[in-house]
């Protein structure tokens, strides 16, 4: 309940010129609201500044005097009551799509040359191996050594010798010289051979008639391993004793093994374990009772013991594969310089010139270069490496014949 009481007594007057401008403000309130539908609003906001700048210009040009008594009487009872309900339903989709491309190319090829001195790396690896065997105290060979054996048939006491000369080396031998010496009456055959037959059954057939050779009539065809530039007319020899060995169907093959002698006639033939990516890649080495001839290409290195049994042949026919400068400067792919670099490739120029240093003696009369590579080598480089080795080394002599043979080079001994 609220009781209140006010008096109020007011006087106005206003002159002529207020009365005016407040019904000018008024028109021009009414103004802007008729036309604020065609102006935005922006009408009945400008009557709007307008009514109300006249208006206080009409203050100002008024007078007013004011005196009230109110009286108020007031009872107020409220009740409230609020009662509400929401409901309500969102429903949101998304939707996205994002598509991302990306294709990374990229080729990358390294290799890492590293060189080696073998002549010293061997050297240290003899000392060692000699140090072991003073450290335990082991025979592993015989030194100073010599055995006789004799028989009617000459091939059956080399067998002999080249089985006792194996048993004594043993393996790991210390025995730094090994040699066979065969003495007696061995009567000539003329033994025809052939190693390999790859190319074209052409090149082989006008080769054999420059030279006089009746291939259907040779005693036997040896094989190296089964690479097809090795083997591709074998078919032309099917009439022929082959020696191999791998296996092959439909020939008369005799399956050969590495260190194992056979003979042909009046020649011993020694195959010797090669390291190539061909299974049991062999060389050769015949003997026909005074001279020695070592045919030996295809292999990525030459053991210590393979330039052992090779040491003072009478004739080298060696492989000089390539140049490794120029083999990598060559367009082959990465993974072939890689293959022929390694120990399952080929000899290059270097390698071939240490393996002669350390076999030839004075009794060695020609070396032929062989298998020399058409796009990573030159017949002149390769022959310039061999000759180099032998003048610095001393061992160039005036009877001493080297040749690089070119590739379908028709070479006869016997000119």
């Amino acid at each position: 309940v609220t009781n209140s009481t006010s008096t109020s007594h007011s006087v106005s007057s206003e002159n002529a010129a207020g009365k005016t401008i407040k019904g000018v403000a008024s028109a021009a309130s009414l103004v802007g609201a008729a036309l604020a539908p065609f102006t935005g609003g922006a009408s009945l906001v400008v009557g709007g500044v307008i009514s109300g700048g006249l208006g206080m210009m009409g203050s100002v040009v008024s007078k007013t005097v004011s005196d009230s008594t109110s009286s108020s009487s007031s009872v107020s009872d409220n009740h409230s009551a609020t009662q509400g309900g929401s409901s309500g339903t969102t429903n949101t989709t998304n939707e996205s799509t994002t598509n991302t491309q990306g294709i990374t190319q990229g080729v990358s090829e390294g290799m890492t040359l590293t060189l080696h001195d073998k002549a010293v790396e061997d050297t240290l690896e003899r000392i060692s191996k000699q140090l072991k065997r003073m450290d335990e105290f082991e025979s592993l060979g015989m030194y100073e050594c010599a055995a006789y054996f004799l028989s009617e048939d000459q091939y059956a006491a080399e067998v002999a010798a080249s089985t006792y000369k194996a048993l004594m080396r043993g393996e790991n031998s210390g025995v730094e010289v090994a040699a066979i010496n065969s003495w007696g009456q061995m009567q000539k055959q003329n033994t025809k051979m052939i190693v390999d037959c790859g190319t074209t059954k052409k090149y082989l057939t006008d080769s054999f008639n420059q030279v006089g050779f009746d291939y259907n009539s040779c005693d036997g065809v040896l094989l190296t391993h089964s690479h097809s530039d090795h083997i591709s007319q074998l078919k032309m020899f099917s009439n022929n004793k082959i020696y191999t060995p791998f296996m092959i169907k439909d020939y008369d093959c005799q399956l050969i093994k590495p260190l194992e002698i056979f003979r042909i006639k009046d020649l011993t033939i020694l195959p010797i374990p090669l390291s190539h990516d061909s299974y049991n890649t062999v060389g050769y080495i015949f003997f026909d009772g005074k001279q020695t001839l070592v045919q030996l290409t295809d292999s990525g290195y030459v053991s210590n013991s393979n330039q052992d049994l090779i040491k003072g042949a009478d004739y080298y026919i060696i492989e000089s594969n390539h140049d490794v400068d120029m083999l990598m400067s060559t367009s082959r792919p990465l993974m072939l310089k890689k293959r022929i670099l390694s120990d399952n490739g080929h000899l290059s120029n270097d390698d071939c010139a240490r393996v002669i240093r350390n076999c030839i003696t004075s009794n060695t009369k020609k070396i032929l270069l062989a298998h020399i590579s058409q796009q990573a080598n030159t017949y002149q480089l390769a022959y310039q490496t061999m000759t180099n080795m032998l003048n610095q080394t001393g061992l160039n002599r005036s009877d001493l014949f080297v040749k690089a043979l070119q590739q379908y080079q028709i070479y006869d001994s016997r000119d």
